[in-house]
C-alpha cells in the first residue's frame, strides 16, 4: 500500500519465488503513561498490532490516523472496530482529502495539557515525523517521549551479502596488486 509495494505488485508473477527479510525495527510500547499514537500510510500496521493487544486496564490512548481518504485507508474498518470496542482507545481521523493536516497545534488542541505527560509513538513519513517532533517541543514533548521506527532497510542488501561483496572486492584488489608486482 506504500510507494514501494505499489510499484512492486505489477512486477510480481504467480509462482515466482520471493525472499523476504526482516523485521528490522524495535518499535515497542514502554511504560504506563497515557499514550499518543500517530500513524500515516503503511505506518498503521505496527499501530494496529498495538491496538489489538491494548489491555482494558492500560492507560488511555489517542490514535491520530492520517489518511488521504476513507476509501484508500489501509485497515480503517479494523481500527474503527477496535476504537469502538476499547474504551481506552480514542481514534482521531485526519483526512487530507477533506483539507485536514496533522500539526502540533491540532494534537495539542485535541489532547490539551496532558500532552507533555504522554508517550508518543509515531509510524509514518520522515518529513511528518520531523515536523511533529520539532513542533511538539513547545508543548513539552521531549525527544525521550517521542518514539518512532525508521522504516528503513539497514543495509539494503543484507549483512551476509554485503560481507561477501566486501571480501570479493578485497580479494580482487589483492590479485590485481600481486599481478602488478610479478608482471
Amino acid at each position: 500500500m506504500g510507494d514501494f509495494t505499489t510499484k512492486l505488485l505489477p512486477a510480481l508473477k504467480i509462482g515466482q519465488e520471493l525472499r523476504l527479510q526482516g523485521p528490522y525495527g524495535r518499535f515497542e510500547r514502554k511504560g504506563k503513561k497515557p499514550e499518543i499514537w500517530i500513524a500515516s500510510g503503511i505506518g498503521i500496521i505496527p499501530i494496529l498490532a498495538w491496538a489489538e493487544t491494548l489491555e482494558p486496564d492500560s492507560a488511555p490512548v489517542d490514535l491520530f490516523y492520517c489518511i488521504r481518504s476513507r476509501a484508500l485507508a489501509p485497515h480503517l474498518d479494523r481500527i474503527e472496530e477496535l476504537a469502538a470496542s476499547k474504551p481506552n482507545l480514542t481514534l482521531h481521523l485526519v483526512i487530507s482529502s477533506e483539507g485536514k493536516r496533522l500539526t502540533p497545534e491540532l494534537i495539542f488542541d485535541t489532547i490539551g495539557a496532558r500532552l507533555s505527560e504522554a508517550k508518543l509513538g509515531f509510524c509514518g513519513p520522515a518529513s511528518l515525523r520531523e515536523a511533529l517532533k520539532t513542533g511538539l517541543r513547545r508543548y513539552g514533548v521531549t525527544a525521550r517521549n517521542f518514539h518512532y521506527e525508521e522504516f528503513e532497510f539497514r543495509t539494503g542488501i543484507g549483512l551476509e551479502k554485503l560481507a561477501r561483496w566486501v571480501l570479493a572486492r578485497a580479494a580482487a584488489k589483492a590479485r590485481d596488486l600481486s599481478q602488478r608486482q610479478t608482471g
